[in-house]
């Protein structure tokens, strides 16, 4: 994505195309004191995004998702589950993998962020869909 803040000499985050003396002769202090805080963590959040230390997680812990599953009597079948845990598989600041802990009322399963939009998903109607493309396969 392309930034949206720069920093200046000092080290003073602006926004990029924007002179930071309009802003601050056009605010009262307080106001411009806020626009700088959130123009500082913008800033912290681009640079995250730029060293790809920013992951945008598809789901959080307590969210209900679909997983489909490939059962016993060789069908496939959807299961309502709650995201109990996300954690890294190995070193936190290296992971590309994100395990998924989901937990459902006759099953446990560990699932991978690459298993969203393949085998789990966030709505019911989406998992139905895919069950549907698996049946006729």
């Amino acid at each position: 994505m392309k930034r949206l803040t720069e920093r200046d000499e000092f080290g003073n985050t602006d926004i990029i195309g924007v002179d930071s003396m309009d802003l601050q002769c056009n605010l009262e202090f307080d106001k411009f004191n806020k626009v700088t805080t959130a123009l500082n963590k913008l800033a912290k959040y681009e640079d995250l995004e730029e060293k790809e230390l920013l992951l945008e997680l598809p789901c959080k812990p307590g969210d209900i998702v679909y997983d489909v599953v490939f059962c016993d009597d060789g069908k496939y079948h959807v299961f309502e589950m709650k995201v109990c845990n996300i954690n890294p598989f190995g070193d936190i600041r290296k992971a590309k993998v994100w395990n998924i802990y989901l937990e459902g009322s006759c099953t446990k399963a560990y699932r991978s962020f690459y298993d969203f939009g393949k085998t789990v998903f966030l709505t019911y109607k989406e998992a139905e869909v895919k069950l549907e493309e698996m049946a006729q396969i």
